[in-house]
């Protein structure tokens, strides 16, 4: 009976840090799921699927505008096998710009204040690939950024403008991947010394 109520009270305790990949607060990534656990996806040709610019952790109750630039690389002459089917914002977004579904800006304001979660997609992307094909996708600052430190920024309901960082912790590095073989931001583990220290 006590070995049961330890794993019950073990999985109560870990499933909460498992939440999001991204243990940071204030943090931006492209995820390949709502909840924002999965920043690696194998995708077959002839597949469609979707890529989320999400916010996790943040610091304030809702988001009034934000902007990033962003980078999707892939190898040199299959940059016509990727298709962006659609590009989805959050309600009462104001953007009237196209972009290339390889790399350009958003900078969007919100009629009405969005509210946020423990993972706030900012944008959905849907893609389709028509041969096997890698992707890695880069965020850094808008090209007329708001803020001066060379990262994303987020405007609170309050009208206040910060930075907040990204998944990978460096611009120069991916914050997904598709196809690569491998995750580029790894899932925090805890130890096992650290869990049994719980119950101690």
């Amino acid at each position: 009976m006590k070995s049961c109520l330890a794993v019950i009270l073990l999985v109560l305790v870990i499933n909460p840090a498992f939440a999001v990949v991204d243990p940071d607060p204030n943090s931006l990534g492209v995820y390949f799921d709502l909840e924002a656990e999965s920043n690696y996806l194998d995708v077959d040709p002839a597949t469609v699927f979707s890529a989320y610019v999400t916010l996790t952790d943040p610091t304030w109750d809702h988001v009034r505008a934000f902007e990033f630039g962003y980078e999707l690389m892939v190898p040199s002459g299959m940059e016509g096998s990727i298709f962006r089917l659609a590009e989805i914002l959050p309600p009462c977004s104001i953007d009237i710009e196209w972009r290339d579904p390889l790399g350009g800006d958003y900078i969007i304001g919100m009629g009405l204040p969005y509210p946020t979660s423990e993972a706030t997609v900012l944008v959905q992307w849907v893609f389709l690939l028509i041969a096997p094909m890698t992707i890695e996708y880069y965020l850094g600052p808008s090209s007329a950024p708001s803020v001066p430190d060379n990262l994303p920024a987020i405007m609170n309901d309050e009208n206040i403008i910060m930075s907040v960082g990204i998944s990978s912790g460096d611009v120069n590095l991916p914050v997904a991947e598709v196809n690569t073989g491998h995750q580029p931001v790894p899932a925090q583990m805890a130890s096992w010394g650290g869990v049994k220290s719980l119950f101690r």
